[in-house]
């Protein structure tokens, strides 16, 4: 994964390091209106540059969450426009990392599925730790 900029950081950048001990275990993201607006501006671009300076770790996914009904690719091709910086492969390095599902909001089982597929990344990831984070 290439530096944003090109250029080497300056005292001002935040980076990750040592002290980033969540990079070593691994995150799920569990966006919810994950087809949205807000969610292709804002959101995904948002972790895409997360996910390029390095705050993200290694084993991460994204699993955006959301009414319509698309597959991961469909819903990697509706993000692709809105993700700025890198290089195609910076970009598919991050799509290859988010998945989409699709259920109501108020579907206990509609989540339920969903989650399935979360449990088993998290398992395949083989990390002794996993974390989530949910973003409504």
């Amino acid at each position: 994964m290439s530096n944003p900029t090109g250029k080497q950081p300056s005292s001002t950048t935040i980076q990750a390091d040592e002290t980033c001990d969540y990079l070593n275990s691994h995150l799920t993201i569990f966006v919810v209106g994950a087809s949205g607006d807000l969610a292709k501006k804002k959101t995904y671009p948002s972790l895409y540059a997360l996910y390029r300076l390095s705050f993200l770790p290694a084993s991460v996914v994204i699993c955006g969450y959301a009414r319509s009904h698309k597959t991961d690719a469909e819903f990697r091709d509706h993000l692709r426009p809105y993700l700025r910086g890198g290089d195609e492969e910076d970009q598919a390095e991050f799509l290859d990392r988010c998945i989409y599902r699709a259920g109501a909001y108020d579907s206990e089982a509609g989540v339920g599925a969903a989650f399935d597929d979360v449990r088993s990344a998290e398992a395949a990831s083989g990390a002794a730790r996993v974390n989530r984070l949910f973003y409504f």
